[in-house]
């Protein structure tokens, strides 16, 4: 008897302990991980919009959508973030348009972990460069096996058709989901 009270308090000493760490470490963490977070989101809003001299945050409908300035103080464009399910997990992606709404200035990849050597080269330039100045004034196809036939359209990656259709549906959504809420602003 003696020895399972011993356990038992050496048991709840030590999940005390850690439970005070794990609650420490978090402490610690969130608010660094959170500035990476805004680096990484602030970087991305430049390298889409490589004139971009700052920006302000929009909150519409319950979005954060980033209205970009050039130096003339004057908007060039809209920067928004976007998720979807891809093959093997969530794609988080920043979506540039124009003012105008109807063209994209280019993505970039937030988050993913497709498979390397297929989906995973949608982090790649020759990949995400089909996105700049792309029509968003219709829905964007992916296309397989031809070369792009229109401004709307982008050349999947050979083997990873489901991470491209994953991302032109992510995309197709977020811009018109985006679009709309500006269009009412």
């Amino acid at each position: 008897m003696k020895k399972t009270l011993h356990m038992v308090a050496v048991l709840m000493v030590l999940g005390f302990i850690s439970g005070f760490s794990l609650v420490r470490m978090e402490e610690y963490a969130a608010p660094r991980i959170e500035a990476h977070r805004r680096e990484a989101v602030e970087a991305s809003i430049y390298a889409i919009f490589p004139k971009g001299k700052s920006y302000k945050v929009l909150e519409l409908g319950g979005r954060e959508i980033f209205e970009v300035f050039g130096s003339s103080r004057s908007p060039i464009g809209y920067a928004f973030t976007g998720k979807g399910k891809g093959y093997q997990d969530d794609i988080v992606v920043m979506i540039g348009l124009y003012p105008a709404l109807t063209r994209l200035a280019g993505i970039e990849i937030l988050r993913s972990v497709e498979t390397p050597g297929l989906g995973g080269e949608i982090v790649k330039p020759f990949f995400k460069n089909q996105f700049q100045n792309l029509s968003a004034s219709e829905p964007i196809r992916y296309i397989v096996g031809r070369a792009p036939a229109s401004d709307s359209e982008i050349q999947a990656i050979t083997g990873a058709t489901v991470t491209s259709r994953s991302l032109v549906r992510i995309l197709n959504g977020e811009i018109e989901a985006v679009a709309k809420l500006l269009r009412q602003k």
